[in-house]
């Protein structure tokens, strides 16, 4: 073990253990902060409960990058970017205690995502700037992306435990391809430090919610996880038709629920809980129960099928499509966008 894998596990170390006693911190403190979340209608949880965990979970990030920076090496990037979740981070907290507009939010987002691509134009060495083509679609496809990626973290954060499993899983499966195939990617660190800060957060959050990640958090890890989808889409580290496989999940029920509730003439823009995770959380009667079910689906099915793409190109639409359809079809049976009982 070397000076920088001793930087590296002292850093996740710190941002476990930060983003644990940072949550205590809040769950402590959420009364006198104006920070609890009073079930609703549209509600999963019964109690109040603390919220803006994800302020525990952006802090560990934060501190574990600034460990590991003094202790080794960091890439500029992931403090640039690091500053431009905490602008997301901020809003959603705003949003939390005194509910922003929905045009402050997504203007706040166009101009994070705008910042981000200039960020990676400028500082991320690249073969597509050579080819304006392949240069402005990729910038059309990652904005776009980004800030649906975003909103529907923050739409599919709505039973203990899923929003940080689905990262916890997504960065320790991207991470471990990487690592497989001797890729040294500058972000590689970064992404076990957010992982850290995850799980010091997950153990507040699951299998009893004491705390809820909140605006302030489901936003935040949404942008920085298509920022690892882009910049190793575009160093060529990975492929993107992975990211879309390994967070299928939430990308697929998300956008379901939604174009059922636009075509069913609804209150696309309003709080709901028909989202397909919800609705068999109310038929199992638990959170943990599904969060169970979506692990072994991601382990078993989409893993494989994320190794399979990368491995193989010539059948990376054929995985992707067979990452989609199981999660399509329990849409359809459940009825997601319909039921809002």
């Amino acid at each position: 073990m070397n000076a920088y894998h001793i930087a590296l596990g002292t850093s996740i170390l710190v941002s476990i253990l930060s983003s644990f006693f940072a949550n205590w911190f809040l769950i402590k403190r959420a009364a006198t902060l104006q920070l609890i979340d009073r079930p609703n209608y549209r509600s999963s949880h019964s109690i109040p409960t603390a919220r803006a965990g994800g302020l525990g979970i952006l802090s560990s990030f934060s501190v574990g990058i600034a460990v590991f920076f003094l202790l080794a090496q960091t890439n500029m990037l992931i403090s640039i970017v690091v500053f431009l979740a905490w602008i997301l981070a901020a809003v959603g907290l705003y949003d939390d205690i005194v509910s922003a507009t929905p045009r402050f939010r997504f203007s706040i987002q166009l101009i994070v995502m705008g910042l981000l691509l200039c960020s990676i134009h400028y500082l991320s060495p690249a073969v597509w700037h050579n080819n304006p083509v392949i240069k402005y679609i990729f910038i059309f496809f990652v904005f776009f992306a980004g800030l649906w990626l975003m909103n529907l973290y923050n739409f599919m954060d709505g039973i203990n435990g899923i929003a940080a499993s689905e990262a916890i899983f997504v960065l320790l499966a991207a991470t471990g391809i990487l690592l497989y195939n001797k890729i040294d990617s500058v972000i590689t660190p970064s992404m076990l430090i957010l992982t850290g800060a995850c799980i010091g957060f997950f153990v507040w959050n699951f299998p009893r919610a004491k705390i809820f990640m909140g605006d302030s958090g489901s936003v935040p890890l949404g942008f920085i996880l298509i920022f690892y989808a882009a910049y190793t889409a575009v160093n060529q580290q990975l492929p993107p038709v992975l990211w879309l496989i390994l967070l299928s999940v939430f990308w697929v029920d998300a956008t379901f629920t939604l174009l059922t509730r636009v075509f069913t003439k609804q209150k696309w823009h309003s709080p709901h809980r028909s989202h397909f995770y919800q609705i068999l959380s109310r038929r199992l009667n638990s959170h943990i129960k599904v969060v169970a079910l979506m692990w072994v689906y991601n382990l078993f099915w989409l893993l494989p099928l994320g190794v399979l793409a990368v491995k193989l190109p010539s059948v990376r639409i054929l995985c992707l499509i067979l990452a989609v359809i199981p999660i399509l079809i329990a849409d359809v049976y459940f009825r997601a966008g319909r039921l809002n009982d």
